[in-house]
């Protein structure tokens, strides 16, 4: 049977989170569980090749850890583990949901540029956490130096969660915006089908020829780079015993022109006043082009808004854990909070206005 650690995660959670659920030994379930998920998340990181030296996953597991060695500590030494222990709702004794949460997110890594400004706050937190240990320990008080230090890295965690939005996820969609002739689009999609490619430009054009149009010519000899240009033989029933043939291209207008064949004027001041252009012609002459564009990936709003509640939400957290207020435990609720805030955010289905304005609206991805 395969580990699930989203369900054993949940089950950690609702074990901390409700009283009367708590029945008796709970706690050593939940360390169970809890154990499982860390160790599961700490292998699925260290699979991906750039994760060990991601300081984001490196703050990530440090919370993780933390969180549970805190709690280990608290059921070996400090009563939590004498059976019949429960954990009043919002005052936690035990850090495991919050060890649970961000173990859980390691493998959930994504791997597009991070936001400006997370490596470096990856990087104070730990800081931030000696700080606080090195002044408590100056005024005798130890045990409260660890604690605080544990809490800032716990409370902390949340400015690296892997679940955190990255602004930069991706290259930007390509749009088909428009197309300025008759069969232009049609012809170009069925070009790129033929192609077969994965190109920004081939599978936005594919998607604005299916939806504008019902069925597609067939092509035969296809050639050419979906990213650069294509051509091929198009060819279609134009009747019960008729079969009707062009010799097709489409690329960008230098690309046509290096065929031998002159893009529309139309095409060459659009692509003169920096347009995408993506010119298509059969026969030997020019029929047409479209015009193309880049908008956001899908949900960058709701991206920069998680961010900016992710990052606030750490920075106080950190920043309370320093001064004392929370207890370790106390701060674990932080992080898990903060990760299901981020969930709910990237899951509203909320479109950016971006996404609008295009005539045809056919995109990359």
């Amino acid at each position: 049977m395969r580990f699930a650690p989203g369900v054993a995660t949940a089950a950690v959670v609702a074990l901390s989170a409700v009283p009367p659920w708590q029945f008796r030994y709970w706690q050593w379930v939940a360390l169970a569980l809890t154990v499982a998920v860390v160790l599961h998340g700490l292998l699925g990181a260290l699979r991906r090749r750039s994760a060990p030296a991601d300081p984001a996953v490196a703050l990530t597991a440090a919370g993780a850890l933390a969180a549970l060695g805190w709690s280990v500590a608290a059921l070996l030494v400090g009563g939590a583990g004498e059976p019949g222990m429960t954990q009043p709702a919002g005052s936690p004794v035990l850090a495991l949901d919050a060890a649970a949460v961000l173990a859980a997110l390691l493998p959930l890594r994504d791997d597009g540029p991070p936001v400006p400004g997370v490596r470096v706050l990856a990087g104070l937190v730990p800081v931030v956490a000696v700080v606080a240990l090195g002044f408590r320990f100056g005024a005798g008080d130890l045990a409260d130096g660890v604690g605080s230090a544990v809490a800032v890295l716990v409370a902390g965690s949340p400015c690296a969660l892997l679940l955190l939005p990255r602004l930069g996820a991706g290259p930007p969609r390509v749009v088909v915006a428009a197309a300025h002739g008759p069969d232009v689009l049609r012809t170009a999609g069925a070009l790129h089908v033929a192609a077969g490619g994965t190109a920004p430009v081939g599978r936005a054009v594919v998607a604005a020829a299916r939806a504008r149009h019902s069925v597609l010519p067939g092509v035969s000899d296809p050639d050419g780079d979906a990213a650069t240009g294509l051509r091929g033989v198009v060819s279609e029933l134009a009747g019960p015993d008729r079969v009707v043939a062009h010799a097709a291209l489409a690329g960008p207008p230098d690309w046509l022109a290096a065929h031998g064949v002159a893009p529309t004027e139309a095409a060459g001041r659009a692509a003169g006043r920096g347009a995408g252009v993506w010119c298509v012609a059969w026969d030997g002459v020019a029929r047409g082009w479209l015009e193309l564009s880049t908008a956001p990936l899908p949900g960058t709003r709701r991206r920069r808004v998680a961010v900016a509640v992710t990052l606030a939400a750490a920075a106080l957290g950190a920043t309370a854990a320093a001064l004392g207020t929370p207890a370790p435990a106390a701060a674990g609720a932080v992080p898990a909070g903060v990760a299901l805030l981020v969930a709910a955010l990237r899951a509203l289905p909320r479109h950016d206005a971006d996404d609008e304005g295009h005539p045809i609206g056919a995109t990359s991805g």
